[in-house]
């Protein structure tokens, strides 16, 4: 199954387009699959006054179609399709570079400098 990263579009799963900004309810139907539904609205009580209008909503899907592919859909408060994150599957297509998570990690890297990305670590890893 070929997953297409189109960042100001959004994720062509297998020819299908989930557009960024589509509705919660609408991306569901589309997708047409079994999914855990995850929303939390944290209570900071106050101690981090920034984050009082946080809240976690997404929509988790895992062997999607079969085909071992596992992602989740992350939405904003309004239930707006803003965040794609890939947890499982064999490659994702970026812009011209084709990302093979059967690669070695800084083999990636390389590739998507050489096209003029600049990856950045967001988590430590060991």
């Amino acid at each position: 199954m070929e997953i297409v990263h189109k960042p100001t579009v959004g994720i062509e799963l297998d020819g299908q387009m989930l557009t960024w900004g589509m509705e919660r309810h609408d991306l569901r139907n589309a997708l047409n699959e079994p999914f855990k539904e995850i929303n939390l609205v944290p209570e900071i009580g106050g101690y981090l006054p920034y984050l009082d209008d946080l809240v976690v909503r997404k929509d988790v899907y895992r062997n999607y179609r079969d085909r071992g592919i596992s992602f989740t859909l992350i939405y904003d408060k309004d239930d707006i399709f803003s965040e794609f994150e890939l947890q499982e599957g064999e490659a994702l297509l970026v812009g011209d570079v084709k990302i093979d998570f059967r690669k070695n990690v800084f083999y990636l890297v390389t590739e998507l400098e050489k096209k003029g990305y600049h990856p950045v670590e967001l988590e430590g890893s060991d």
